[in-house]
């Protein structure tokens, strides 16, 4: 009898149909569907499918003979969860829209990219990185700036005796090979002067001097011409020199300097026009100075070496002021 009893149990278990397991909202598991076709299918056949805000995501693949007119999504982030969207397409011509092949969701961290494969030209750029909105990723942008080759400070044109003294200031040097001196009458028609070895790479404050032995009775204009290794130029600005007017520059005085921003300009016997510049070259104080004592106020300027240019009808010096608080 018990023989009996045990062999119906068998049968009657052996009818039982074991549900499969579909997974619950935020619990890590999926539904998993798969369909496969010898044509398109209308509707996306689900392959894995996260449940809402579970960190998992959707995924369709459709198995077909047949082109398909959407673009197969090969993986799709859940809202907010950390994963993204991918698509993918192969063409055998442009693309009209450019193609995700990963797209983060909103404030995820993650990003956008997009990818055309095609054997033609793509109209627009394809974008390789784009960062998410609010998601602090980002463009990059990178632009080489050129670093100045020299900081001149100082440059100007002094007569001494019968000569005519040129003296420049550096505050510091990058690759510098070396200085021209170019001398001209009329400020057009150019000649070489001299040139100076320079010091290559320094940070130190430097001085050069040099004395044109046969200066002209009228107004003789002067500039330098900087050189690098990879032999680039530039030119400094041009100063003119007198040596009627240079004569009463040379008793002008600047103090106190350095100074906390207040500078005083005594000693001047002729009309000049003061221009005051930082160290981007901007020019930050123009005035013109009619009386024998006259005033530079900086106070509203930062700490820091600024160039003074002192310029008459036919001279022109340059001299820097240093403010220190």
């Amino acid at each position: 009898m018990k023989k009996i009893s045990l062999i119906i149990f068998s049968l009657l278990s052996a009818n039982v149909v074991h549900a499969q397991y579909t997974g619950g909202n935020n619990d890590g598991l999926a539904y998993a569907i798969l369909t496969q076709s010898a044509c398109a299918v209308a509707d996306p056949t689900y392959v894995y499918f996260g449940g809402s805000n579970d960190g998992f995501a959707k995924n369709t693949l459709t198995q077909s003979a047949c082109a398909v007119a959407d673009p197969t999504y090969v993986y799709f982030g859940g809202s907010n969860d950390g994963f993204a969207k991918n698509t993918l397409t192969q063409s055998a011509c442009a693309v009209p829209d450019p193609t995700y092949v990963y797209f983060g969701g909103n404030n995820d961290g993650f990003a956008k990219n997009t990818l055309t494969q095609s054997a033609c030209a793509v109209a627009d750029p394809t974008y390789v990185y784009f960062g998410g909105s609010n998601d602090g990723l980002a463009y990059g942008t990178l632009t080489n700036c050129s670093t100045l080759p020299i900081e001149l400070l100082r440059w100007e044109a002094n007569c001494k005796g019968n000569k005519m003294e040129l003296l420049w200031e550096t505050a510091s040097e990058l690759n510098n090979d070396y200085f021209t001196i170019e001398k001209s009458n009329d400020a057009k028609t150019w000649a070489v002067l001299a040139t100076i070895p320079a010091a290559g790479n320094s940070r130190d404050l430097l001085r050069y001097t040099f004395a044109d032995p046969n200066p002209s009775e009228n107004t003789t204009y002067y500039r330098l011409k900087q050189t690098d290794f990879d032999g680039a130029s530039v030119y400094s600005a041009t100063v003119a020199a007198n040596c009627k007017d240079n004569r009463q520059l040379n008793l002008a005085t600047v103090y106190p300097n350095p100074s906390t921003g207040v500078f005083m300009l005594k000693g001047f016997g002729v009309q000049a026009k003061v221009l005051v510049y930082n160290a981007l070259g901007q020019c930050i104080l123009q005035k013109v100075i009619t009386n024998d004592l006259a005033e530079i106020d900086l106070s509203q300027e930062r700490a820091g070496v600024y160039q003074l240019h002192i310029a008459t009808e036919s001279n022109v010096t340059i001299n820097k002021l240093v403010i220190e608080r």
